[in-house]
């Protein structure tokens, strides 16, 4: 009997043991899991810190976790109301113009300007451009890039006889086939400003005598060169008033392009009513020259009719 109690309590004490052990085991575990959880916990908030410094030194000046902040909202604040001053400004003065654009287009309704269906004639001169506005004038006196470096016109008024007008627009359709166009260096001279081309350059050969008078007064005759389709002229043997040998039809070493080109501007010109002249390349009379006496009409005197006519 006693054996038997003495085993069970033996094995009663070894159960009990066992138990013991686990459960120390278990504490053990779970303190150990702790310190685990503990350690992970301070390690990923060092690799946080890590990080967020990293990102904030990236941004460097464009961040700030300090009271920079408000400061440069302050700026961007102030920068702001100078973009909106501008912005009023520009709006303020697009009113303004608004409103000069607005009494100009009243000026000019009040101008009494030449109906666009209506041609005005003046003594037998008309504007060139209101027979062709595609024809380019560049009137070379109404500068002073001319061999006198005097402003001899007025205004920049390219007239010619009405007839001698068209016999021109007549050419400007023809070359306008090849892709060029017609510039005009002179056209109608009023015989004040021959009478100060004469006291520069008072040869015949170049300038006509206004005792005779040139067929620019007549307004029969016309200084004319080509351009091409971007405007650029055409290569010809001089520029306008040239007073070499060189501006002579007969001038014989002329470069071929430039002899072509004046060829080709004769035949247009002769093709349509005009006659040359041997000592300027540039120069075209009205083949029915004959026909037109001397004109004595200023600048100002057209301008004024022009613009007063009803």
């Amino acid at each position: 009997m006693f054996g038997k109690d003495n085993n069970k309590e033996g094995s009663m004490h070894k159960r009990e043991s066992h138990r013991g052990e686990t459960q120390k085991a278990s504490i053990y575990t779970a303190g150990n899991n702790s310190k685990r959880n503990k350690f992970f916990i301070i390690t990923l908030v060092v690799i946080l810190v890590v990080v967020w410094g990293g990102v904030i030194y990236d941004l460097g000046p464009n961040f700030s976790t300090s009271g920079n902040d408000s400061s440069k909202a302050v700026q961007i604040a102030k920068e702001n109301e100078k973009m909106r001053e501008k912005i009023d400004n520009l709006q303020t003065r697009n009113r303004e113009l608004k409103d000069e654009i607005t009494a100009l287009e009243e000026k000019l309704k009040d101008a009494n300007l030449p109906d666009e269906d209506e041609l005005f004639v003046f003594n037998d001169l008309v504007k060139v451009r209101d027979i062709d506005p595609t024809i380019l004038v560049d009137l070379c006196y109404a500068t002073k890039n001319n061999f006198t470096e005097q402003k001899l016109y007025s205004f920049e008024l390219c007239l010619l006889r009405k007839s001698t007008a068209e016999k021109l627009a007549a050419v400007q359709a023809e070359v306008k086939e090849d892709g060029y166009r017609l510039k005009i260096w002179d056209a109608y001279r009023p015989l004040g400003v021959q009478e100060k081309l004469w006291e520069v350059v008072s040869d015949p050969i170049y300038v006509a005598d206004p005792a005779v008078g040139s067929n620019h007064n007549r307004g029969a005759a016309v200084d004319v060169t080509l351009v091409d389709e971007k405007g650029e002229e055409l290569i010809m043997p001089t520029g306008f008033d040239d007073f070499s040998e060189r501006a002579s039809r007969n001038y014989s070493d002329l470069p071929q392009e430039a002899e072509k080109n004046m060829n080709y501007l004769t035949e247009s010109m002769v093709s349509n009513g005009f006659t040359p002249i041997q000592s300027e390349w540039w120069h075209f009379n009205d083949a029915d020259i004959q026909d037109y006496d001397l004109l004595e009409v200023s600048f100002e005197e057209f301008v004024e009719k022009y613009f007063t006519k009803n």
